[in-house]
């Protein structure tokens, strides 16, 4: 997983960074803003503080009840 990190987060930097020269072009305004942008989405993505692009390990442990296995499934054919 560090590995995909460490490669995403240049690529973000370098999208980051030519969006924000294109909204220039289109725009104007100052070009001191977008290496600054670029750098705060590329740690952003790097690190991923709320753990939504890189999730977390799961942990071991029972399985949702929806998820454990029946002996015989419902049916609206059946009568009950």
């Amino acid at each position: 997983m560090l590995v995909k990190r460490i490669i995403a987060a240049p690529l973000w930097f370098v999208s980051t960074l030519m969006l924000y020269e294109l909204v220039i072009y289109v725009t104007g305004g100052p070009h001191q803003l977008g290496p600054i942008l670029g750098i705060t989405a590329a740690i952003l993505v790097a690190v991923d503080p709320l753990h939504r692009i890189w999730p977390t390990s799961q942990k071991k442990g029972r399985s949702l009840p929806s998820f454990e296995r029946r002996e015989t499934l419902p049916s609206a054919t059946q009568p009950s």
